[in-house]
């Protein structure tokens, strides 16, 4: 069945195999390069003494590997590797990606030198740890990549220090309409150290955050430097005035005080004094000012707060009206202008601190 043909051996048998089969334990031996124009199959084991060379792909295994079945092939890399894995001409390293399903595959460690001082360190443009960081080396940034994620610089023991000089301007910045908040643990607290001022932001009247179109509600302390009235002032959101509508036909005349509810706003303990009169709310007065109130809060106060009321028929809509300096009060003092009998008033230690 085979055709010897010059130096071309043939089968004449239409896809008839042609086997090459030694005795026993001896081996085909070809001593010279050999060229393979279709497929090789192996069963055993394949032992290179020099190089592998393959121009396109490499493919070893014909299976992915399910870790959850334990079924497909892998790769076994028994030596160790004395020289570096460089990629090819697309520069890009995969150590770990998403195969065959949604689970991710990843190296459990990864160590590589530490040695900051060669030339021949580790340098990648962008890293991803897990699917919750990622380090960006070509814009110097740290990133939470899942939404919303707080992200945490904890350090073991000791502190975390940024040093100034590291930053182009020594400026920090928020590129988030969000409050860059410093979180005590419960035994910490913010200290800023060296005898430098503390600058506090500043602006004009115009500029309080109930001016701005965002944010429009400012926090209960916050604090600035007010360029109009020239002073440091606080937000307290106290309550000034109200107006107050509800439907009270049938309530007899009665006078119900420290009256309060549930507001559309972040304010919290005001109370109200409330008359009815004839069938009709005849006064309002605000007993306790309360703080965080901003304009046009409002508080509901229920029916059943009055005797003959019933919820929700009887219920008094109470509306902040314009407060006096949008909220804010002189930070020192509570509030009043410091001057020599105020501090007469409270008290040779607090003298000290407020002169």
């Amino acid at each position: 069945d085979l055709d010897f043909n010059d130096n071309t051996i043939s089968g004449t048998t239409s896809n008839q195999t042609i086997e090459l089969k030694p005795s026993g334990t001896g081996t085909v031996e070809v001593f010279s390069s050999t060229n393979i124009y279709g497929n090789l199959g192996v069963t055993g084991n394949i032992s290179i003494d020099g190089n592998l060379t393959k121009l396109g792909d490499l493919i070893v295994g014909d299976e992915l590997y399910d870790p959850d079945t334990g079924l497909g092939d892998t790769v076994e890399i028994v030596p160790d590797f004395t020289q570096s894995i460089i990629p090819g001409d697309d520069n890009l390293w995969d150590l770990g990606r998403d195969q065959l399903d949604s689970s991710p595959r990843r190296w459990s460690q990864a160590y590589v030198t530490d040695d900051l001082a060669n030339a021949n360190q580790v340098t990648p443009l962008n890293v991803f740890i897990s699917d919750q960081t990622h380090l960006d080396g070509i814009n110097n940034q740290i990133f939470a990549t899942q939404s919303n994620d707080n992200f945490n610089l904890n350090p073991d023991t000791g502190v975390v220090f940024i040093e100034n000089t590291k930053w182009e301007t020594n400026n920090i910045t928020n590129l988030v309409d969000t409050p860059l908040t410093f979180t005590s643990t419960g035994i910490g607290y913010l200290r800023f150290m060296g005898d430098n001022g503390f600058v506090m932001p500043a602006g004009d009247n115009t500029t309080r955050p109930q001016n701005l179109a965002s944010p429009a509600r400012p926090e209960l302390g916050d604090t600035r430097w007010n360029t109009d009235e020239n002073y440091l002032e606080s937000f307290s959101g106290k309550i000034n005035i109200v107006t107050a509508i509800g439907v009270v036909t049938g309530i007899p005349t009665q006078t119900r005080t420290g009256l309060s509810g549930a507001t559309s706003g972040t304010g919290e303990n005001a109370t109200f004094t409330i008359t009815i009169t004839s069938g009709a709310i005849s006064s309002v007065t605000v007993t306790n000012q309360g703080q965080s109130y901003v304009t046009g809060d409002t508080i509901t106060i229920l029916g059943t707060d009055f005797v003959g009321g019933s919820t929700p028929t009887n219920d008094i809509t109470v509306t902040v009206g314009a407060q006096i300096d949008d909220g804010y009060e002189l930070s020192t003092g509570g509030g009043a202008e410091v001057d020599i009998e105020l501090m007469e008033d409270l008290g040779d230690v607090y003298s000290l601190m407020l002169g």
